[in-house]
């Protein structure tokens, strides 16, 4: 699942960015078309170092121009940060999500996602219904990652 995630997240990025501009049906994203999105991260090292590899694989005339979202989590003012960064697509931190909904920073995917027919099967159930609740029943996002820890007592009798 973990190693699905990034694809996954690849996938929906560029079906956003290719299908943003026309509601007609989507044909398949040439692996070799020049494209450049503009992509808000915590930092462009960051990013680097966790998902270009698999993008520069399969799309090596894709151009990432990558904004820190340094200034964004300590700003105030989510709208402001917004109009002088304007991205296609951002990295939000899950303790700014209902932040972002409530200024309608954000847009309900879910459309988008039936569109081009990603299979939600392959996330695990409860991070997407976690996700579905950050968005009040609506999927404004997708996790690239979770963590998830447990604490396992065994009773012997």
């Amino acid at each position: 699942m973990i190693k699905s995630v990034p694809l996954i997240a690849v996938t929906i990025l560029i079906a956003m960015i290719t299908t943003s501009c026309s509601m007609r049906s989507t044909k398949p994203f040439p692996k070799d078309a020049k494209l450049v999105i503009d992509l808000a991260y915590t930092s462009e090292q960051h990013f680097k170092q966790r998902y270009s590899n698999l993008l520069e694989i399969e799309y090596p005339n894709m151009r990432l121009n990558i904004i820190s979202t340094k200034g964004l989590i300590q700003s105030v003012d989510s709208s402001a940060w917004i109009k002088q960064n304007p991205v296609d697509i951002i990295y939000i931190p899950s303790f700014q999500i209902k932040n972002f909904i409530e200024s309608g920073l954000v847009a309900d995917i879910e459309p988008l996602i039936k569109r081009v027919q990603v299979d939600l099967e392959q996330f695990v159930p409860s991070v997407i219904e976690l996700t579905r609740e950050y968005g009040n029943g609506k999927l404004y996002g997708l996790p690239p990652t979770f963590y998830s820890r447990a604490i396992i007592f065994e009773h012997f009798a």
